[in-house]
């Protein structure tokens, strides 16, 4: 669903506080996604407490303010995929314009079959040739900036080490207030 619908149907519910469940299953998310944006601080929440229930309930501004900020970042026209593209980029100069399988591998710290299902799936685009799948870069540059790689649920050791390091880049670039390009 897009952001404007789910923006909606939370509005429409005309409460100002949700619980758990309820903003799991007005965004869209698993219970267990909305449990690690509370810990993390993303979301704020108040437990509640009702004899040997307990329950977490979050403000309706803090769950708009949450999408706003994930919405945002999907955009193509975000500060955040601007820094990751360029991120990719600086990653991405020194490479043939052209990869083979084992580059991908090394580059991303994906297994051999990991790769092969995004080149036999389509998600990565590819040229085959022969028995060899050749990726140009520009298909790669855009694999890796697209949601698909973003929202890979087990993510290898390199791929969280550039998000982090994305992330850091991100929020520094943030607090200074924005980027001359």
């Amino acid at each position: 669903m897009d952001y404007e619908t789910i923006c909606k149907e939370i509005k429409a519910t005309g409460k100002k506080k949700l619980t758990q469940q309820e903003v799991a299953a007005l965004c869209h998310l698993s219970k267990k996604t909305i449990y690690k944006l509370e810990r993390s601080g993303v979301l704020p929440y108040e437990e509640q407490v009702d004899r040997l229930i307990h329950t977490h309930v979050i403000k309706t501004t803090d769950v708009l303010a949450m999408l706003k900020e994930r919405h945002c970042k999907q955009s193509s026209r975000s500060l955040y995929i601007k820094i990751m593209t360029h991120y990719y980029k600086r990653m991405l100069q020194k490479e043939p314009d052209v990869l083979e399988l084992n580059d991908i591998i090394r580059m991303t710290g994906f297994s051999k079959s990991g790769v092969l299902n995004w080149l036999l799936h389509g998600d990565l685009p590819s040229i085959r040739s022969g028995r060899f799948y050749l990726v140009p870069k520009r298909y790669l540059l855009d694999f890796l900036c697209s949601p698909y790689y973003r929202t890979i649920k087990n993510k290898s050791p390199k791929q969280k080490a550039d998000m982090a390091e994305i992330e850091r880049v991100y929020r520094l670039t943030e607090k200074a207030g924005g980027v001359d390009e």
